[in-house]
Parts: structure tokens; sequence; C-alpha cells
């Protein structure tokens, strides 16, 4: 490889050299590099360390972290010799020698193969130039790929910042340009040297990092001649050395740019003949307007464009100089302008914008061949507004404006520390594109346009910002997935949340700050079988507003109902019926229940009382009429929610003997009034009684025995509330009664009447049927109830009166109070598939009352000898406080 082909990576006008060779009394001392030409003879003024590399981390490494025992360093001279430089030599017509400028220098590593690594480095305090000069020479043996080969890092880092200034590193797999194979796979840099930019007054660091592969096959080792802030004699550049070329585009010098005035700030003052290659270089553009289509490649030394205050659009190919990784940095040094790529660009290293600056990816541009891996720094602006997708998995960071326009795709899929400001005005901007991607995340402040849509796995915002959204938020990627935002959520009056859902699992919006919400809500389904539960939209540490719109496409899924709710913190959507409403309807059945087992109560026990007692000359009695019964309770709000009672009566007695009769009796509904519970008035309510009184009329003692005994069909059904079904099921009433009654009239007390205190014992055993609620179009999941049973044991006793007011008209009066011996708690209860209702139990425990009051009041007119017509009205306390009931009874009754 000829002398030619080289380029130097520092390159200077003369102008530059004449005023760098003036200031050079002023440099040379106070806060430069001690020894920094290894002219001491030894390696004085600087610190070897080393240690071993065994290929984790992978290449390159870095100096900091090898600071241990072990380093391998030589200084040596202009005749120390080394055969590779002597290939090198031959090969390219040159007579350089392990030294660049004065006696000395020093080599770090060596040739053998032991994975060793060793560094070398110093650091000045307030150093005195604004230039560090450094000279150095590879030789590397050919290895394995990138990151495990033998390779070489040089790193200047300004401590004063915190930031690496320069970074140079080649290993055996990347070699550049100027590196030459001097056989059997040996490379050889060559004398390089370059000028460091830095700081005056700043603190840095120097160091150089020589490593072996990591499997003790092939070694690498670097010669390091001088650190400082004076330029060394050897420095001057000639035409015979390489980089003579400048590097950067000036107006109308290549083809295609004509009317393009781009402008470089690198020239060596001799005739103009520019690359399109950045190697450390800045192009600076001083016309707006205008359009370049050539394409630039970019060493590892980077790429600057200064936009200048004006605007430029770049069409050509960003690429990396052969095997280096280039950098592209945008500066502005005016005001406004922008700089516009509109390219498929193919560089791999950063891209930095700064403070002041715009970078525009427009038309269909992209970075990275559209998946760019290089890291972002934006303190200025970054506007993407290319139709293509792009994805940016490198890391984001800086504090200045991201803009999100056209219909494309842009991916963030980096731990991101951007902090700046995020306007979404149009097309996606997707925050970790998977579940793999779940710790992407987006700093900083976002605001959706009305045409924008927020989506992805990741985090958007911190605790100190807010996410605006007027347009679309959509967790996931077409995957059921989370969305994090790190602040609070605001939702305005255009904006919208899309969510995923499936039979099992859905989106969700997961907001660490405040949420406010107005707009629309849409939930997407899927298809699969859906069964009743409760997803959670939205949690937040705190809930303002709700949803003005729910959409959804659930419907062409799935049978069941559905419908938004909150809490304080949270938004969720419930599949099926709601619950709590659910609960409503059923409680109100309870109570309606309780009215209808009262009234059907009061049948059981008004039959206990039936009796026929006017017999004629065969001993029989028959008696035939009608009962009324109404049910009043607290707990009903309507009149129709009041159950009442019409009935046909026939009694029947005979006279067994002149001390005891026997009988029995039906009562058939007529007609049954409630609101959701209907009694079938199929198969009558009958009975049995049996009366001793040995007296032959109502003195003295009285024994009476008697059963009654019901079987009805029910059929039930709820109120449809608020998101709730209809539901309707049908069962059986069963109840049965029985009393034993004891009595004594006497006949002196009152004129014409006889008194009779009466005691007794009664037991009543009612209950309705376990059922299940049927299921159809309106009611997708039915509830299933548990037996609802009522029992009691009770003693009661009282008085009646019973006397003449005329020779035709008779009247009897009665009234006690009874009291229980032994009763159960009913319990409502049953289970369902509704969520948040699995199983529900409803009592009236602390409602019941233990003691009671019963009154009765009738006459009896004597239609003939054998015939009477009489009216009776009953009053009686239920069980449950707040329930009571009046029946009516009219009948005919004739003696046979």
């Amino acid at each position: 490889m000829k002398n030619k082909k080289l380029r130097s990576i520092f390159k200077f006008s003369p102008i530059f050299l004449a005023i760098s060779t003036l200031n050079m009394p002023l440099a040379v001392h106070a806060a430069d590099f001690t020894n920094g030409g290894f002219e001491a003879g030894d390696t004085s003024g600087w610190t070897v360390t080393g240690g071993t590399w065994n290929g984790t981390p992978i290449a390159p490494l870095d100096p900091a972290t090898y600071t241990g025992v072990g380093g391998v360093s030589a200084v040596v001279t202009t005749s120390t010799p080394d055969s590779y430089i002597a290939q090198y030599n031959s090969l390219n017509s040159t007579t350089i020698s392990p030294v660049f400028d004065g006696s000395s220098a020093v080599r770090i590593n060596d040739d053998n193969n032991n994975t060793s690594v060793t560094v070398i480095s110093q650091t000045v305090t307030g150093y005195v130039g604004n230039k560090i000069y450094i000279a150095w020479l590879a030789v590397l043996e050919g290895s394995h790929d990138v990151t495990d080969s033998d390779h070489f890092v040089i790193k200047v880092r300004d401590n004063t910042t915190n930031t690496d200034v320069q970074t140079i590193s080649y290993s055996s797999a990347n070699t550049a340009g100027f590196f030459t194979d001097v056989g059997g796979g040996i490379y050889v840099s060559g004398w390089q040297a370059q000028a460091i930019d830095v700081t005056q007054g700043n603190d840095f660091t120097i160091s150089l990092l020589a490593a072996d592969c990591p499997y003790g096959g092939h070694w690498g080792y670097v010669y390091l001649d001088f650190a400082g802030s004076v330029a060394p004699a050897g420095l001057t550049i000639t035409s015979g050395q390489p980089g003579a070329t400048p590097n950067i585009v000036a107006a109308g010098n290549v083809s295609g740019g004509s009317g393009v005035n781009l402008i470089s700030t690198q020239n060596n003052g001799a005739s103009p003949n520019y690359y399109n290659v950045f190697d450390g270089g800045t192009l600076s553009i001083d016309t707006t307007g205008q359009t370049y289509s050539g394409d630039f490649s970019i060493t590892s030394n980077g790429a600057l464009i200064d936009q200048n205050g004006n605007a430029v659009t770049l069409s050509g190919v960003f690429s990396d100089n052969a095997s280096d990784v280039g950098s592209l940095q945008i500066i502005n040094t005016g005001s406004g302008g922008a700089v516009t790529l509109t390219g498929v660009n193919l560089y791999t290293g950063s891209t930095t914008i700064d403070s002041g600056a715009t970078l525009i990816i427009s038309s269909a541009g992209v970075l990275g061949a559209g998946d760019y891996a290089g890291n972002i720094s934006n303190s200025g602006t970054l506007t993407y507004n290319s139709t293509a997708n792009q994805v940016f998995s490198g890391i984001v960071s800086g504090d200045g404006v991201l803009n999100k326009s056209s219909t494309s795709t842009l991916t963030l899929n980096g731990v991101n520390t951007f902090s700046g400001t995020t306007n979404l005005t149009d097309g996606t901007l997707l925050v970790g594109s998977s579940a793999n991607n779940s710790t992407a995340r987006l700093l900083g402040t976002v605001i959706i346009g009305t045409s924008g849509t927020l989506a992805g796995y990741g985090t958007v915002g911190s605790s100190a910002t807010t996410l605006i959204n007027n347009g679309t938020v959509s967790p996931g990627n077409n995957s059921v997935a989370v969305l994090n935002i790190g602040g609070a959520y605001t939702q305005a009056a255009s904006g919208n949340l899309s969510l995923d859902l499936t039979p099992t699992t859905n989106d969700q919006l997961a907001v660490v700050g405040a949420a406010n919400l107005d707009g629309s809500v849409t939930v997407n389904g899927s298809s699969g079988t859906y069964s009743p539960t409760r997803y959670t939209l939205l949690t937040s540490s705190g809930r303002a507003g709700t949803f003005s719109t729910l959409n959804s496409d659930l419907s062409s899924y799935t049978s069941l109902g559905y419908f938004i709710s909150y809490d304080t913190n949270n938004v969720y959507l419930t599949l099926g019926p709601d619950s709590v409403n659910t609960t409503l309807g059923l409680s109100a059945i309870h109570d309606q229940l309780k009215s209808i087992f009262a009234a059907k109560n009061e049948s059981l026990l008004s039959g206990l009382s039936y009796d026929c007692n006017l017999f004629g000359e065969n001993n029989i009695c028959l008696s035939t009429g009608g009962r009324l019964t109404y049910t009043s309770s607290s707990t009903d709000k309507l009149d129709d929610n009041r159950p009442s009672n019409a009935s046909a009566l026939l009694i029947g007695a005979y006279r067994a003997d002149k001390d005891l009769r026997i009988g029995a009796w039906i009562d058939q509904d007529l007609y049954t009034q409630n609101k959701n519970i209907r009694i079938s008035n199929s198969n009558p309510m009958i009975g049995l009684f049996g009366v001793y009184y040995p007296s032959g009329n109502s003195t003295g003692l009285q024994a009476k025995a008697s059963l009654s005994y019901v079987d009805k069909k029910v059929e039930i059904t709820r109120d449809q509330l608020a998101n709730t079904e209809p539901g309707q099921g049908s069962t059986k009433f069963k109840g049965f009664g029985a009393q034993f009654e004891l009595a004594y009239g006497l006949d002196d007390v009152i004129s014409e009447s006889v008194l009779s205190p009466f005691i007794g014992v009664r037991n009543y055993d009612s209950s309705t049927g376990a059922y299940s609620e049927v299921s159809s179009a309106t009611v997708q999941v039915p509830v299933n109830y548990s037996k609802y049973s009522q029992r009691a044991s009770m003693v009661f006793s009282g008085l009646k009166l019973e006397g003449k007011l005329s020779k035709e008209l008779t009247y009897n009066v009665s009234g006690g109070l009874e009291k229980d011996t032994n009763a159960n708690n009913p319990s409502y209860a049953g289970t369902s598939n509704i969520y948040g209702l699995s199983s529900f139990n409803l009592n009236s425990q602390s409602n019941q009352r233990e003691s009671r009051m019963f009154a009765n009041v009738g006459t009896t007119y004597l239609l003939d000898k054998n015939e009477t017509l009489s009216l009776g009205v009953s009053f009686r306390e239920d069980r449950f406080k707040g329930t009571s009931l009046v029946s009516g009874m009219l009948t005919y009754t004739i003696g046979l």
C-alpha cells in the first residue's frame, strides 16, 4: 500500500501551523502532560495498569476498568527493532521507526499470545492549551470478529464536564484504509497523529489500552509518542503524507453539486479537490433553501454540520466510511434554519442535535435503513416527518423537542432519558414495540394531536409530567399490553382511549399520577368464549371525570351485556350484569317474598281457625264464602308491591257425637296480586279440624286441633335495573300449619255473652324450593337460588267474647298475643356467575319480632233456623317488623 493511500486523522491549514508555532513558548509548561513524549526515557508521570480479558465484556474495552497490575510496557528508541514496522516501510516506501517525535516513545502490550491487557494513562489538572496532540502506531494480529479481536482504545476524557472528548478504537477485524497488511495477517497502521480540540483550563485524562484477543491466540500492541499542548515537529503535513485531501464538499467541486453552496471549515490551502467524506470536519451551510443529492461517508472521527441559520435538504445517503462507525452532529451558529435528511441513511454511530439546531427526517428518509441502533442526543429539535416507518433502538437523550408528524410509525425501543417535550401531531409513536421492549420509555411531556396515536408496551412520562391526549392512546401493538404513564394523564373531549380485549385479558393504561378523563373509550373485542367478568381498563392514583362515550364491537363476539364503571382511582369494563344493581334487585325480591310468605302464612293460620258448627237433623254443616287478605309492609313503596289475595271457601263438618265435631275445608285462590311474584291459582289450600266440646255449646271446656296445607307453583321475576337482566324462574311454594287450642267458656261474666279465655300452640313451616332462572336472549347470566324457608313454633293466649246483639244478630271479638318458642332465621341465598356476585345471602334476623298481636271481630246474622250469614275481619302482625296482615271473610252456613 502506497503512502499516498494513508489518511491522517489530523488535518489543518498552514495558517494554523504558523499561529501554533508562534504560540509554542506559551504552551510548554504549566498544567501540561508530564513526560508527554517520554523523552525522560521512562514512563514517569504516567500510570501503567493492566489485567486479562476473557471475552466479557465485549470489545472495545474501557480503559477506566483496568486498574490492576500486570500491564506490559516498554520505553523504546528510534533504534528499537520492530520487524513489522520494517515490513511496513518496505511495502510503503517509508522510513518510520517506533518513535514519532524526539528520541523516545512507549510501547503498550506486546506480541505474546496471553490474553493480556495493558493501559497507560495520565491526568492533568487545569490544562493549559485548547488542543491535545497525540501520535500513535498500532500493530494488530488478525483474529476474530469486532467484539472479540485484539484491539486498542485511545480515550480523551474531560473530567470537568464528565464527557468523553475523543475515542479512537480499531481492532484487527475493523482496520481502516490506512492499515497495511504486512504479511501473515499482521496489520500496521503507520504513525497517525491527531489534534483534539478541548476546553482550556479543564481537567483531562488521556488513556491508551491495548488488548490481546480473549482466547490467547492473537496479540496486539500500540506505540504512543506524544501527548501535550504543542504540536510535535514531525506532525507537519506535506503532500506526501496521508490525508492531504480535504474531506468535505465545497461549492461546485463535486459532480452534481452545481448551485449548492456548502462550505467546509477544513481547507489545506491547496487547490481544491474535495471528497464527500466526513473525517471530523465541519460542513457549514451558508445559503438557505438548497438541496444537495450527493452521498456522504463518515469516518470514526464523525461528521459535524453547522446549519448556520440556513435550511438545507440533503437527499443523499450518509453511511459509515468503510468499517468505521460514523457519527453525525448538527449545530447552529446562526439563528433558525434546519438540516433535512431525505435519504435512506446507513451510518451506525450516534446522532447529536445541539441546542438551537434542527434535524428533520422527511420524505421517505430514515436513519439506519429504518432500524437505527445509534444513540440520539437531542438538545435542539428533532422532527420525524418521513412517510417511512422508523425504529430507534438506541438511547434518545437530551431536553430538546421531538416532533412526530406524517402517517408513519416511529418506534422508540430504548430506555430513553429524553426529558423534553414530544409533539405527536400525526401517525403513530410506539414506545416499546413488543413485550420484549417493555423497558422502553420516553420521559418528558407528551402532547398528542387529534391525528396522533400513542401506543406501546413501555413507559411514557415521569412524575413531573403530564400526557395530554387530544388524539388516541392505544396500549400494545396489535396485541394485549400495559402502557405505563409515569406522571399524570389528561384526556380531552377529542381524545380516545383505545383498548383491545380478549376473553381472558385486556389492554390497560396504568397511570402513576392523576387521571383526568373526557372524550371516548373504545373497546375492541376478539373472538372466543366470553364469561361474565370485570376488566380493569385504567388505573391511577386519583381519577376525575368520566368518558362521555363507550364504543365497542363486543356485540359481534358475545351476547353478554357490558358497561363502564368507575371508582376513586380506576375504570372498569364489566361484562355481564352489574353485581351492585343485581343485588339491589335481589333485595327487592326478598322484601316482596317476605310479604308473600306473610300472606300465605296468614292463610295457613287463618285456615287453622276455620270451623262449621251449625248442624241439622243429619248432623252435617256446610259453609261457603270468600276470603280477602291484604298485606302491608313498610318496605313496599308502590301499591302493586303489596300482595293481596282473594279466595273461595268451602267448609264442611260432621257432628260425630254430641260433644265432638270433625271437618275439612278447601280454600281456592281466585286472584293473587303482586308485582314480581306470581302464585298459581291451581292446587287449593286444604285443611282438617276436630273440636271437642263436652257442654254441647260454647261454654265450658273447648279443645280444638287443626291442620292446613298448601302446594302451589310460583313464578318470580327480578326487576331489570340499570345494567342488569330481568331474571325469571319458577318453583313451588309449600306450607304446612298445625294448631292445638284450649278454651273455657264462661257464661256468667257478661249478660247474654260468653267470655272464653284461650291458650294454645301452633306451628307452621313454609318454603319455596331451590330453582334457577331461565336462560334467554335477555338473560345470559341466570341466578341460582337456594331453598327459602320460614319455620316457627309458638304459644298463644287471649280472650274471646261472643254474644247476642238481637234475636237474629250475634257478635264475636277476640284478641291475643303469640310468642315464638322456636323460629329459624330465613336466608334468601344463592349463587351466580355474575362478576362480583358469586354468591349472596340476605336475611332479616335483626328485623324479626318474637311476640306479635292478633285480633278478630265478626258478626253473624240468622237467616233461618239452620242458615246464617257471617262477616269477619282479622288482623295479625307478621314475624318481620313493619309487616302486618288484614283479612276479611264472608260465609254462608247451612245445617243439614
